[in-house]
């Protein structure tokens, strides 16, 4: 995954992180560029896969709220998703462990993010309020 403080719902990665059966990795890249294909591979019983490709994010609203495009194929076998593995394989190897001072740091980023966002719309709605004021005075 790629943790961005404007998009990424913070919350959850805790829970994330504590499942046993989930190894979660991230991306640190410059920030000019992000890791976000959105594949998510699942392994079931009996040697079969279930693959989700598409445009939904692991967020509240890319899994509930908005309206996305996704395909949706379940009990491949291993040949049918090998390709997806590879790559996703390839990407998991030069990721980060997602660990609980990173989701902290993580935090701390996304909430000063969204204080800056208040005070830039506050701002913006003062301005605004300031020029209908004078256009109605003059």
């Amino acid at each position: 995954m790629c943790l961005d403080p404007k998009v990424t719902d913070g919350e959850p990665l805790d829970e994330i992180i504590s499942m046993s059966s989930v190894e979660c990795k991230y991306y640190k890249l410059d920030p000019t560029s992000y890791f976000h294909p959105k594949m998510y591979i699942f392994k079931k019983k009996r040697g079969k896969y279930l693959l989700l490709l598409g445009s939904s994010n692991l967020t509240q609203g890319g899994l509930t709220d908005n309206i996305e495009a996704n395909l949706y194929y379940n009990n491949f076998n291993l040949s049918g998703v090998k390709d997806f593995i590879n790559f996703f394989d390839n990407a998991f190897k030069k990721a980060i462990p997602l660990i609980t001072t990173d989701i902290a740091t993580f935090k701390e980023s996304r909430n000063k993010y969204i204080e800056h966002q208040r005070k830039w719309q506050s701002t913006l709605l003062y301005k605004r309020q300031k020029v209908r004021n004078s256009f109605l005075h003059h």
